[in-house]
């Protein structure tokens, strides 16, 4: 039996890859040069990184209700390499873009 045939295989995977970005937010923290007390809102979301993920980010980051003089900052940290054809748009849209082999090799 291959891993693409276990039911549910890819859901469990995308928990997991949450709960090592949640048990990792110290070092990704650090990697973006903030600290925890500047964060509000800090919560995995698993999506191919293409363009609709920057529209259901941007409508997760207008349902935060941030005090006055605070801004949201986006962060992609990822797995896969962005397509080409999307590179721009995510580059412009988001804060920082974080590679996930990048956390685990440093």
């Amino acid at each position: 039996m291959s891993l693409s045939e276990i039911k549910n295989f890819s859901s469990f995977m995308g928990y997991q890859f949450e709960n090592v970005l949640l048990y990792n937010r110290k070092m990704i923290h650090e990697k973006m040069g903030i600290s925890a007390a500047q964060i509000i809102s800090s919560s995995p979301y698993k999506q191919q990184a293409d363009r609709k993920v920057i529209k259901e980010v941007q409508e997760k980051c207008l349902r935060i209700k941030l005090p006055k003089r605070c801004a949201a900052k986006p962060v992609l940290v990822h797995l896969d390499e962005i397509l080409a054809s999307d590179k721009n748009e995510i580059h412009e849209y988001f804060y920082k873009i974080i590679s996930f082999a990048d956390l685990v090799t440093h």
